[in-house]
């Protein structure tokens, strides 16, 4: 079995759990109960409507026609039977295979003409197996008794084995099919569904609202932001985008020569103008568009030549991006 087979089976397996504890809570377990009508074959080839309050002929004390809703047609035990079998608890996954396997040695019917259903299977801890109860019967006696039961104007929508301790029971698989017998609304499936609806429900909120109330949302903040607001983000980002005093400071004393000094400095928003004595103002330009804070480096006014061998400047300069390189 494969992996997604045994996942499959899991969750059927969990699903019919929880179906099956929902049954039994008072005043909600009815709402969910399967509604059958029990008619049972007998081997004279008569027809018997099986209810709490006794048996009815069909169609001597009650008519067929009469009988509407969902019918499970049940073998008598000579018609068909019920066999335990056990088997190694690795056959737990896929017992079906195992008792295929089996079949000559279940029933005197030929093997190609078995039609068989597992009803149960029960872990035996205790000796490390499983019990599997089969119903089996033959395919062509199956078959002439439900076209019988169709003559006589019955509805067949599952075939079991009569057992004596669950006469009155729904029925748990059909013969005619293979498979197990299809039963009222499950709470597993009500609930599986009901999460999906409310899954779809909040996905679909979440869509409306991402379309409708964001554009509106925007809008408000937007309404509400004072008018200057804007103006002092755009200067507080051009602030940071750029070096600050100090970081500036630091980085025009050190591209200045030791032979140089600075007299004044001032900065306006990106502009810095410096003035000072130097050996040769002009060699101070590439020194200071070398640096990683000044680039567009001039001589804002003519450098005048001092008695000591030193010229006066008068630099300006545009301050860099923060993290800008030359």
């Amino acid at each position: 079995m494969s992996l997604w087979q045994q996942l499959v089976r899991f969750a059927d397996d969990l699903g019919r759990a929880f179906d099956q504890q929902v049954s039994n809570l008072p005043g909600v377990g009815p709402l969910f109960s399967s509604k059958w009508n029990l008619v049972r074959s007998d081997l004279s080839g008569g027809f018997t409507l099986l209810r709490a309050e006794g048996s009815q002929q069909i169609p001597g004390q009650v008519a067929a026609s009469s009988i509407t809703g969902r019918t499970c047609l049940r073998l008598a035990t000579g018609l068909g039977q019920l066999r335990d079998v056990r088997l190694p608890e690795a056959a737990a996954n896929d017992p079906a295979s195992a008792i295929a396997l089996m079949l000559d040695t279940l029933s005197p019917i030929a093997p190609e003409d078995i039609a068989y259903c597992i009803q149960a299977v029960t872990p035996l801890p205790e000796t490390g197996q499983i019990n599997v109860q089969v119903a089996l019967t033959s395919k062509t006696r199956l078959a002439e008794v439900v076209a019988k039961a169709k003559a006589t104007g019955l509805r067949v929508d599952a075939v079991d084995i009569s057992n004596a301790k669950t006469l009155l029971a729904s029925p748990l698989v059909d013969l005619a099919s293979g498979k197990p017998a299809r039963q009222g609304m499950r709470p597993a499936f009500l609930l599986v569904g009901l999460c999906g609806l409310l899954l779809s429900a909040a996905l679909v909120l979440n869509g409306w609202a991402s379309w409708q109330l964001e554009p509106q949302s925007a809008q408000l903040v937007r309404q509400t932001i004072p008018a200057g607001f804007s103006l002092a983000k755009t200067q507080r980002d051009e602030r940071l985008a750029r070096l600050s005093v100090t970081q500036t400071w630091d980085q025009v004393t050190q591209s200045l020569p030791d032979s140089a000094w600075a007299d004044s400095l001032s900065i306006d928003k990106t502009t810095l103008r410096l003035a000072g004595h130097a050996q040769n103002a002009a060699a101070l330009v590439s020194a200071l568009e070398a640096s990683s804070a000044l680039q567009e480096v001039r001589l804002a006014a003519a450098s005048v030549q001092e008695e000591n061998n030193q010229e006066s400047f008068d630099l300006q300069a545009t301050i860099r991006a923060a993290g800008e390189t030359p």
